[in-house]
């Protein structure tokens, strides 16, 4: 029987120091506590008494160590069976844990809560299929592909989970990867998404037999594999197998239809930046008119590696459509990068005027400088005069204060305009 402090809050607020054994449900003081609960002092004051939040429960289920904290796995557990609701998401959380495999009893109780027909361990099996130990426990691979068999609708989507898991391509697994493909020979429709599970896993080009499989399935015309090029087109592991790109790239140059939109995900891809050989590729595809390049600026603009490419950005906002929007911290980043005097296409245009709208009172006063100026086409200069672009003045669904706020800013010089009265 270990002994640990209380640690609940008193009432001025410090921990409460009166001793605490593992089966004793409350302290000297009156502090509850959950019985059998063992310990260390610094968990220990975290998890006393009644006084914590869901977010302390999560921080909890997020820690490297939760199985090796003598008693933490069994009070989560306790807080699920008393049907505690800042306890509800602790049997997908404890399914997500690479170590929970080491905890035989908890796998048992996480098994049986499934099988139970809980609703608060409806989500195990899809949370223990993408859990990258999955495939270290035999026994709970057979009873994830036994739900799969007798067509549990909890299961349905394990072979999605399991084509995803980027564990699965290992020769140890090759069982697992032929039960999913044979699961699409026979047309069962729980594999229907296993080609695109399998596209979207960062390590399926090291298992060159799957790339061949994927690919032959595309050339014969199965429906099931129709997304494949898209789902390829955006794995940030594309760009490591040459021969897959120069396939993406050939089905476009046949004008193949299901590669269509083969260049709204690359450009969409965050490893795009590391290639400067396909960057140039989406760049002549927009620039020679072709229709299926159209939005790559749109994508390449809200790409969040974006910015580790200066010229890029540029690029992208000169050519960005009228659809173009970006969130207002990107929108201020790519206006510190074009500047005030860069050349920007009408959808960036558009995007200052949004902005403007949405975002006047917060966006910084150098930024309201460069939009208004960028949405006129005009130099800073220029705008210091205190003439608000027409633009600007026409939206009737901008509030007085907006427009208030940028006239005051155009009319003053100082660009740290104090906008505390906004």
């Amino acid at each position: 029987m270990n002994t640990n402090i209380c640690g609940a809050k008193t009432k001025d607020g410090t921990p409460c120091r009166n001793p605490i054994t593992s089966n004793s449900s409350a302290c000297a003081a009156g502090h509850p506590h959950t019985p059998s609960l063992s310990l260390s002092p610094h968990i220990q004051t975290f998890v006393s008494g009644d006084e914590y939040s869901r977010e302390e429960v999560d921080a909890l289920l997020a820690r490297d160590d939760l199985f090796e904290i003598e008693g933490l796995a069994e009070w989560l557990k306790a807080g699920v069976e008393r049907r505690d609701e800042r306890f509800r998401y602790v049997p997908s959380s404890l399914a997500d844990n690479p170590a929970v495999f080491e905890d035989k009893e908890i796998v048992e109780w996480l098994k049986a809560g499934a099988d139970s027909g809980d609703k608060r361990f409806e989500h195990v099996p899809h949370h223990i299929a993408k859990n990258p130990a999955v495939f270290e426990d035999k026994e709970i691979v057979e009873w994830l592909k036994a739900g799969v068999e007798r067509e549990d609708e909890r299961f349905w989507h394990v072979s999605y989970y399991f084509a995803n898991n980027s564990a699965v391509l290992q020769n140890k697994n090759k069982e697992i990867v032929e039960w999913m493909q044979a699961g699409m020979e026979r047309g069962d429709e729980r594999f229907w998404h296993v080609p695109n599970s399998f596209a979207d896993n960062p390590a399926v080009f090291e298992d060159k037999e799957i790339v061949e499989w994927l690919k032959a399935g595309m050339e014969r015309g199965d429906e099931r594999f129709w997304h494949l090029p898209n789902s390829l087109a955006k794995n940030p592991a594309v760009f490591e197998d040459k021969e897959i790109v120069e396939w993406l790239q050939a089905g476009m140059e046949r004008e193949d239809e299901r590669f269509r939109y083969v260049p709204n995900h690359i450009a969409k891809n965050p490893a795009v930046f590391e290639n400067k050989e396909i960057v140039e590729w989406l760049k002549a595809g927009m620039e020679r008119g072709d229709e299926r390049f159209r939005y790559v600026p749109n994508h390449i603009a809200k790409n969040p590696a974006v910015f580790e490419d200066k010229e890029v950005v540029k690029w992208a906002v000169g050519k960005a459509e009228s659809s173009f929007s970006l969130s207002r911290d990107r929108f201020e980043e790519v206006i510190k990068i074009v500047g005030v005097t860069g050349e920007v296409g009408d959808g960036f245009r558009k995007e200052i005027i949004v902005q403007l709208y949405q975002h006047a009172s917060t966006l910084s006063p150098e930024v309201l400088f460069a939009s208004v100026a960028q949405s006129r086409g005009g130099r800073w200069e220029r705008e210091k005069k205190g003439e608000v672009g027409e633009m600007i003045i026409e939206r009737k669904d901008l509030t007085s204060q907006q427009l208030g706020f940028i006239i005051q800013l155009l009319n003053n010089s100082d660009s740290s305009f104090d906008t505390t009265d906004v």
